[in-house]
């Protein structure tokens, strides 16, 4: 798609203003509204936006120290939108969004996060590979007015419960596919109010842009019913977390599956081995990518069929890397280290970075997990400062992230640190400060 068809579309649809949208490190959506009669200079000749946008925390603050922000005196990046991402929003009055990309001095804001996972695209095609990919997201509803789950009991995947959230579930069955997610199973998860929705997958980076319309989509369409839809990875103590799967495949020419090996035992082929190598190579260094807050590392804790270890698995839920082998077209990894409030493009990112380090350097398969002998395992790291440093100490993850993105990171979570300390020292309930810092915007 080009400006000339966006024009066309905004004509046949009657559209009145276009999101100009950016995504934080975080993964939420920001946005400056565009009266469509400004649409095409805009797109042309770009919009300046607030650079600092990169390192507000989830309400909207300024982190203390970072070059994108004061000491660069709050200036402007130009973001120009990617036309390919272009769709109309059919649950708003005659509004349309864009995803773009946020230029400085002519070249791309290398702390971008969809920026940073198209290079790790383009490394994977270099290597004559694609990726087919999707988010496999839960997420908790509440009602806004009295801050009651809309599933009230704990029941997963009764078809009872779905009838106490029915108008909530036609809605988002109605208006989900009009923005390109392909809906293909939704249920009823654990803990009250939460529900999973899966869709199905897409090559390159198309799999974490759905991601971002989805998370957007679900959180606007609930608001506009009265309720409130988090994507915050454990609101309540009592509940269960909620996580954001990363499913994905490699593909040689998006034709043929270059993971399955009919001779081998598990029916993995070298690549498939190395690739699941390197994921577990990086996996400590990763969780604070994919699982970056506080509240989301409270997912490693004891609960079965969240991953605590660094391992892999046949159709195995509690290792941190669960394979699925059906046929030699079917072959796929469940990353099970993401929280649904990591940003999609840092966890498709890392993920492929690991996995191409895996292939390069013909990193071994550690034998399979069987058992869950957490005593004879490597663990994953329990908090976030443990995560962070784990990470700052992977050279090829901070290699593949740079220097820019890091510094913002750090900044981020150093910020949230101290603003989650300073409410324990207060007395404050740990997960009472989360749900005021993450809930409503995560």
């Amino acid at each position: 798609m080009g400006l000339e068809d966006v024009l066309n579309s905004l004509i046949t649809h009657q559209i009145k203003t276009v999101r100009f949208q950016f995504i934080d490190l975080y993964g939420t959506v920001r946005c400056k509204n565009i009266p469509v009669r400004h649409f095409k200079e805009k797109a042309t000749k770009g919009l300046s936006v607030l650079m600092g946008y990169l390192v507000l925390t989830p309400n909207g603050d300024f982190t203390e120290d970072t070059g994108f922000g004061s000491e660069k005196g709050y200036g402007d990046v130009t973001c120009f939108p990617e036309f390919d991402t272009f769709h109309i929003l059919p649950w708003l009055n005659s509004v349309a969004g864009v995803l773009t990309t946020p230029l400085l001095d002519n070249k791309r804001v290398q702390a971008c996060p969809r920026h940073i996972a198209l290079q790790q695209l383009d490394e994977l095609k270099k290597m004559g590979y694609s990726l087919l990919s999707a988010h496999e997201y839960e997420f908790t509803v509440l009602d806004r007015s009295t801050s009651k789950p809309i599933l009230e009991d704990s029941n997963w995947a009764s078809a009872q419960r779905l009838l106490e959230a029915e108008d909530f579930f036609d809605v988002m069955m109605e208006n989900l596919p009009k923005v390109g997610i392909d809906v293909e199973t939704v249920q009823g998860e654990h803990g009250p109010g939460q529900i999973e929705i899966t869709y199905t997958p897409s090559f390159g980076i198309k799999a974490a842009d759905n991601a971002i319309f989805f998370k957007n989509a679900v959180k606007e369409m609930a608001w506009k019913q009265g309720l409130t839809a988090s994507f915050m990875s454990k609101p309540f103590k009592q509940w269960g977390s909620l996580s954001a799967h990363f499913n994905h495949s490699l593909w040689d020419q998006m034709e043929n599956s270059i993971l399955f090996d009919g001779g081998d035992p598990n029916k993995l082929s070298k690549i498939a081995k190395h690739w699941i190598a390197g994921i577990l190579h990086h996996a400590k260094a990763m969780s604070i990518l994919m699982a970056p807050t506080s509240n989301c590392m409270k997912r490693f804790h004891n609960d079965v069929v969240v991953p605590s270890s660094v391992s892999w698995g046949i159709d195995n839920r509690t290792a941190a890397l669960r394979v699925k082998t059906n046929g030699d077209r079917g072959v796929y990894f469940e990353n099970r280290l993401g929280a649904a409030a990591g940003n999609p493009y840092v966890s498709m990112a890392a993920t492929i970075a690991a996995g191409i380090d895996g292939i390069r350097n013909q990193l071994p398969l550690p034998p399979e997990v069987t058992e869950l002998k957490k005593e004879e395992m490597t663990l994953l790291p329990k908090t976030q400062e443990e995560a962070l440093d784990c990470f700052l100490k992977d050279d090829v993850l901070c290699k593949a992230f740079g220097e820019d993105f890091i510094k913002c990171f750090v900044s981020l979570t150093k910020t949230e640190m101290k603003a989650r300390d300073a409410a324990l020292t207060q007395g404050t309930d740990e997960y009472e400060w989360a749900r005021s810092y993450f809930f409503k915007y995560l």
